[in-house]
């Protein structure tokens, strides 16, 4: 398996840390650890009492249950933690699609959704969204895209690198696309912001709760979103 390297990294690493100034980030302002841990009431204690040692691979039972906390339809044990962003985009791909499958990636996007996506041996279509038309999403090229062996349609919403939100018509239609005739094996996946409500926000503006989809469950990475199928890669056992 050969990863092609990601062009945006590589001019980071080169920029990132001799540039004056930085204009180009995605990323929110950081914060320092004593700031984050004034947000919340007895949280330099706990931090302090931690003990550092091996936990259970999916992540602690108590960091699942405050995830699946923020969703209708989620278990803690339908949780699994990464390490970041770019684990659950590899665990996703590979998992799910085989050499020869074709996948459909959004595009602007960060490296790793194209690259990751090509390292399976799949071929990508890129479904481009372009400054000169609003960065509006061209429903009509994602259609002439979607072949009978598209395994993947991988979206973005609030979108890296432009910020705009995929509204929810929009998600309502791509949804009916992935599962049209001839697309039963399509999967359809995005990074969306972590919900921050009981109803588990799919970060999208006009959209239903994320759990109203079929087959829908949250698997979340920090401190980035990652993949949802029908909305998520991990859906919950029936009945929840």
């Amino acid at each position: 398996m050969q990863i092609r390297p990601f062009a945006i990294e590589r001019f980071y690493e080169r920029w990132e840390f001799r540039a004056e100034l930085m204009l180009s980030s995605s990323d929110c302002e950081s914060r320092t650890v004593e700031e984050l841990l004034e947000l919340e009431p007895d949280a330099r204690e706990r931090l302090l009492g931690m003990r550092l040692g091996y936990t259970e691979v999916p992540g602690s039972q108590e960091l699942r249950a405050a995830v699946a906390g923020g969703y209708e339809r989620a278990a803690a044990e339908d949780v699994l933690t990464l390490a970041a962003a770019e684990e659950g985009i590899f665990l996703v791909y590979h998992a799910l699609v085989e050499p020869g499958d074709h996948v459909v990636v959004e595009t602007p996007c960060y490296g790793s959704a194209v690259e990751v996506a090509r390292s399976t041996g799949a071929r990508v279509s890129l479904w481009h969204r372009r400054h000169e038309e609003g960065w509006a999403h061209d429903l009509d090229e994602l259609e002439r895209l979607l072949e009978a062996d598209t395994r993947a349609i991988y979206i973005n919403s609030p979108h890296n690198p432009t910020g705009t939100q995929m509204t929810g018509e929009t998600f309502e239609r791509v949804v009916e696309l992935a599962g049209e005739p001839g697309g039963g094996a399509r999967r359809l996946y995005g990074g969306f912001r972590p919900g921050i409500s009981a109803a588990g926000s799919t970060g999208l503006r006009g959209a239903p709760p994320l759990s109203s989809y079929p087959g829908s469950g949250p698997t979340c990475t920090m401190p980035r979103p990652v993949a949802r199928r029908g909305g998520a890669p991990a859906s919950p056992p029936p009945g929840r």
